[in-house]
Order: structure tokens, then sequence, then C-alpha cells
């Protein structure tokens, strides 16, 4: 159980919605080796009915996939799917080279990449930086993929594009946290014969209950007096907060995430009994020692009579508690992966 005390920095309500990101603000080149590069982002931007040629057609070949602001998921459509494209290799910049990326690659069948339509999601790390050649956008965070293998048959994209969900965000200050920095595990016990230790003495592990069971998440934070408070509230409880980013009736993200039972398999978290509850993803970024970092909180569902608020002489300051369900991670950036 981590607690915190007079953080300041911001608070982001995600819900499932998929929401492709603005061309204007992402680019996507396409590298044949030895020097060439091209802008294909229209092609790749919007699911219709244009196509690159081909993406990756040798494994010297690379994908760079970039955005104004750090992502950490990318949609993948096609009209030709490759079928021995071998491994997907990714990377990103970190200031001086480019560095191994962590990913899940939903687009793979077997051993290849890019055999069938899904997503490429990672989390974002903390010390990617800006643009790492000098044919990419000065102003963009890159991702850089590539193949083991080369594509046979080559493979286009109606679609290779950073996607987010819908978000709320506000900035806070002063705020009291308290919450789990990860799952519980089950409690293992003894059995030994009549009490006594012998070399037949083994450990079983207890039931899975705990590890389901949603945690405690609770905070009060101090806003501004211009939060508008039933958008706040509207984005807590998964509904319609009508802001920048967030327009549609909240999708639910119950069940979007995998937790690790007693057995150290992932399992999908099971959904709500009554249908009408929803869940959302918190993130919780602040800056300590002049580095972001915060958690993110997965299927977080929040009652609505567990939120208030309180007029203050300088803002308004908002108590919330919630039950997490789903996976609890650190994170440097915000981005909604799953």
């Amino acid at each position: 159980m981590a607690i915190y005390t007079a953080l300041n920095g911001q608070i982001r309500i995600y819900d499932s919605t998929e929401v492709l990101r603005a061309a204007a603000a992402c680019k996507v080149h396409k590298f044949v080796s030895p020097a060439t590069y091209s802008d294909i982002t229209t092609a790749c931007s919007l699911d219709d009915t244009t196509y690159t040629a081909s993406i990756l057609a040798l494994a010297v070949d690379k994908v760079f996939i970039g955005g104004t602001s750090r992502f950490a998921r990318i949609r993948f459509k096609s009209n030709a799917l490759a079928t021995g494209a071998g491994a997907l290799v990714a990377h990103y910049y970190n200031g001086s080279t480019w560095a191994v990326l962590t990913c899940t690659d939903g687009t793979a069948v077997s051993a290849n990449c890019f055999a069938q339509d899904g997503y490429i999601y990672f989390d974002p790390p903390s010390d990617w930086a800006l643009r790492g050649e000098t044919a990419l956008d000065a102003d963009k965070y890159y991702v850089r993929l590539g193949t083991t293998s080369n594509s046979n048959p080559d493979t286009d994209a109606d679609v290779l594009f950073p996607v987010d969900a819908q978000y709320f965000e506000i900035i806070f200050d002063k705020m009291d946290f308290s919450g789990p920095t990860a799952r519980p595990r089950p409690e293992s016990s003894l059995v030994m014969h009549r009490g006594r230790h012998t070399a037949y003495t083994s450990a079983i592990l207890g039931d899975d209950t705990p590890i389901l069971e949603g945690q405690e998440v609770s905070f009060s934070v101090m806003f501004d007096t211009v939060v508008n408070r039933v958008a706040l509230l509207e984005a807590l409880t998964c509904g319609n907060p009508a802001s920048a980013y967030w327009t549609l009736t909240g999708t639910s993200t119950k069940t979007d995430t995998t937790i690790i039972n007693g057995d150290g398999t992932a399992v999908a978290t099971p959904a709500f009994a009554d249908t009408t509850s929803k869940a959302v993803c918190l993130q919780v970024l602040y800056t300590r020692d002049s580095v972001a970092m915060g958690y993110c909180y997965n299927e977080l569902w929040i009652p609505p009579d567990q939120v208030t608020f309180k007029e203050a002489e300088d803002g308004i300051v908002v108590s919330i508690k919630g039950l997490c369900f789903g996976r609890i991670e650190p994170i440097y950036a915000f981005g909604y992966k799953y």
C-alpha cells in the first residue's frame, strides 16, 4: 500500500472506446534501405480503402510511427496479410540510441507478425525522447518497427496508427493518495505431518479470492474552481463528460485486463454481475526529483456516492474512493494500452 501526500500533477480517467489519434498530431514514415524515407501517414491513419503498397517487404526495411505525445498502443488493419514476416522487432529512441521496446504483439500468428488484424501495445518508457533520426519530425516520439524475415507475401496497411481511448484530464494540486502498488497473491500454508517439519513438509497455495477482490483506492485532491464537477463525476462513473477528448457515453474497462492467478496464469477478470456498473482506468502522474512517475489503476469502479466535493478558499477539494479489480501498474507517461 502506497500513501502519498501533497502531490502535484495530472490525472487522466480513461474508458475503453477506441479512438484513432488525429492525423495532424501523428506521422508514419516508411524506410527502405539504404536511405529512402516516405511519408505514408495518410494511407495508414484511417480505416478506409486507401492502402500502402507494402509496409515491410524486407527485414532491413523499417516503419516509424510517431506522435506529438507518448502513446501506448498501435492499431494494425490490413487488406493483404503477411504469412512469413517472422517476429516483430520494436525500438524507441532514448535520446542517444534506438533501444529495444518490449511489446505485446496482437498481430502475430504463431511466429509471424502482421499475420492478423490486431494491436501492438507497450508501456511508454520513462526515457522516451523526441525524434531519433534527422528524416523524422523533431516534435514527435517514435516507435520503430521491423521484422526478422522478409515478408512473404508483402503486407500492406489500411491502418497502422497510434490509438487511444476517450479520456478526461485534470491538473491537480495537494493530492493525498492511498492505494496498492500491486495486486495481492494467495497465501501459502504449510502442510506438516502431525504438526512437525519433516522431509515431507510442503506448502500449498490458498484460493484465488484475494486476487479477484477489489483493492481499495482513495484520494483527495484540490482542483481549480473552473473544473466542471458534473463532467468529473460523469468521467469517474464512465458516463459522458462531454469534454474535449471524451464525447460519447463511456464503455466500461471491466474485463479489459488480465491478472495472474495462483497458478501463475494470466486470466481475465470477471464482468460485474450488475451490468449497469462500469469501471474506468485511472492514471495518476506526478513529478518527483524531476522524473515523471505514477500508477495506473485498471478496472476501477467508483460508486457515485463515494465522490464528494467540498468548497475551499482557493479551489475545490474532491474526495474519491473506489475498488480496483484489474491490473495495477507503474507508469511514466499517459496512454491506455488495452
